[in-house]
């Protein structure tokens, strides 16, 4: 009765491309060989009047050692960075909070996965302890009827 299916466009019939003839009639450029090295002297060393100045590194040069354990509730310092502003740009600052909220993700999915491995593993725990008790059970009324039929009741 009614409906609202779209109607397909028609699409018109292009024309065919012109023939291209197989001879083509471009110009030849003329070649050229490769040009030829002149020796250049080199020029002497000059020396100047002014010394170009030396930067220092943003940052002190430390050797890699091992991470700092710290117990907890132990506050990190940098003394590098105590009593001076840091400067971050605000992208900047959002990927950072981006990237935490991302690794906090992952580590809740992953205490997740661990807590249901543990429920896991207390189910069959739970199912190996009743499978030992029904094999002992099995195991003593065998050794029951065993003693009844050899006549030899303790």
């Amino acid at each position: 009765m009614f409906s609202f299916k779209k109607k397909k466009p028609k699409i018109p019939n292009l024309s065919k491309f012109p023939d291209i003839p197989k001879e083509s009639k471009l110009p030849k450029f003329p070649a050229y060989g490769t040009p030829k090295r002149q020796d250049v002297p080199s020029l002497p060393p000059q020396e100047s009047d002014f010394e170009i100045p030396k930067r220092e590194p943003l940052m002190r040069q430390q050797p890699i050692t091992a991470a700092p354990t710290f117990e907890e509730g132990t506050p990190i310092s940098r003394p590098e960075l105590q009593g001076k502003p840091v400067y971050v740009k605000m992208e900047e600052y959002k990927k950072i909070l981006n990237a935490l909220d991302a690794v906090k993700n992952k580590i809740n999915k992953a205490e997740e996965t661990l807590l249901s491995i543990e429920r896991f593993k207390e189910r069959e725990d739970m199912e190996l302890r009743k499978w030992k008790e029904e094999v002992n059970r099995i195991k003593e009324n065998l050794i029951m009827v065993e003693r009844k039929l050899s006549g030899s009741q303790i």
